[in-house]
């Protein structure tokens, strides 16, 4: 199957990071894995699967402050649908052994309740809740290719520039990562479930709009900044492009900067 060619470059960009960074090397062949289903998935999916709206639908939308996507528009009681979270459920068994395949078969009804749950929560697969079971993360991964499919359509419909709220215009996820941008160090912010991106202020927590007291923690080498808001206590990993003197592959960022995570939370500030 024929994969987009940004899909192509995250993967080839994850095999390079394993020779880079050879102690995530488990981390990045888990994600791979994960990552080539979802692209394939994606790379299959059409109007059919998933419904965008019109033009002047999307953008009668932005101006009214709603986000594009509604459940309706997903069409996750499909059996493309139940084929892709038991793919996620094989992959995530077959990494982590403790959680092991449910023995019945999938049921489409709970399936799409489960993806309903998640999808209203804003929440990224893997976040601050309580522990989740297989099939919860299953179709929380399975869900974002459907995210992904629709961010691609919907974002080259619409000015992003207008849309200034702290949540994704297309999904309404909570961000996972930050880009300040090459060209002037602008913010714009990488949704943790369909990475889409959106411009948002830059000295203002995303998640609280808190604008006081907000620090931030650079890397050796000024690439990567860790921004953490005293009111709400979240952080949000950020990469400067004007220092990375490259094109990130944004979903491989989100993997390399592991360390960033385990900083921030073991200083009590909560992920997303």
């Amino acid at each position: 199957m024929n994969l987009k060619q940004e899909d192509a470059r995250t993967l080839s960009a994850l095999v390079s990071a394993e020779e880079t960074h050879p102690e995530l090397k488990p981390l990045l062949t888990f994600y791979g894995a994960i990552y080539r289903a979802q692209f394939e998935a994606k790379a299959g999916l059409s109007e059919r699967d998933i419904e965008i709206m019109p033009q002047p639908v999307c953008r009668e939308r932005l101006e009214s402050g709603e986000i594009q996507l509604t459940l309706d528009q997903l069409h996750v009681d499909s059996s493309r649908f139940v084929k892709l979270v038991r793919q996620m459920a094989c992959i995530i068994a077959e990494d982590s052994p403790g959680w092991e395949l449910p023995n019945q078969p999938l049921d489409t009804s709970a399936l799409s309740g489960m993806a309903h749950n998640w999808f209203q929560s804003g929440e990224p697969v893997i976040g601050n809740g309580p522990p989740t079971t297989l099939v919860t993360l299953a179709v929380g991964l399975a869900l974002s290719s459907y995210l992904q499919y629709a961010a691609e359509s919907v974002l080259p419909l619409v000015e992003q520039c207008y849309w200034q709220r702290n949540v994704c215009l297309i999904c309404g996820g909570k961000p996972g990562l930050a880009v300040l941008s090459q060209e002037d160090g602008s913010r714009s912010l990488f949704c943790s479930r369909c990475d889409g991106l959106w411009s948002y202020r830059r000295i203002t927590c995303p998640f609280c709009d808190n604008s006081e007291g907000i620090a931030y923690y650079p890397s050796e080498d000024q690439v990567y900044r860790l921004y953490v808001c005293p009111a709400c206590k979240r952080y949000l990993k950020t990469i400067d492009l004007r220092r990375a003197g490259r094109k990130p592959a944004l979903p491989v960022e989100r993997i390399l900067t592991v360390g960033l995570d385990l900083a921030a939370q073991q200083a009590g500030f909560l992920y997303c």
